[in-house]
C-alpha cells in the first residue's frame, strides 16, 4: 500500500476548512464534528504511524501508548472526539498532560 506524502496533521486542516493549523485546536473555529468526520474519511494505513501520533499530541496533548499502531491511534482519536467531557486543542493547553487525571478540567485566565 502506498503511503501519502502530505502530512496528516495538514490535510486534515485542509480537508476542514481552515486558514491555519492552529485552527484545528479552536474548537470555535473548527467543529469537533468536522474533525471527526474527516478522520473517519480517512484509512490509517494511507499514513505512517509518525504523522498520526503528531495529529493525537496537536489535538489531545495527551500521553502517547508505545504500542500503538496507526489504526489504534486513529480509533483512539475518534473515541476522544466522540466524548464530550474531552476538550480539544486549545481547550487543555494550560493543563497539558495532566487533564487526563482530572475530572473537570479547570480553565486558566
Amino acid at each position: 500500500m502506498k503511503m501519502k506524502n502530505d502530512a496528516l496533521l495538514e490535510e486534515l486542516a485542509q480537508r476542514c476548512g481552515c486558514l491555519y493549523l492552529s485552527d484545528l485546536r479552536r474548537p470555535s473555529a473548527v467543529n469537533r464534528m468536522m474533525i471527526l468526520t474527516t478522520l473517519q474519511e480517512l484509512n490509517a494505513g494511507d499514513y505512517p504511524l509518525n504523522q498520526w501520533m503528531w495529529v493525537w499530541l496537536y489535538l489531545t496533548d495527551l500521553p502517547l501508548s508505545v504500542e500503538w499502531t496507526a489504526s489504534d491511534l486513529r480509533g483512539a482519536l475518534l473515541e476522544q472526539l466522540t466524548s464530550p467531557k474531552t476538550p480539544i486543542g486549545s481547550e487543555q493547553t494550560e493543563h497539558g498532560k495532566a487533564w487526563a487525571k482530572r475530572e473537570k478540567p479547570q480553565r486558566t485566565k
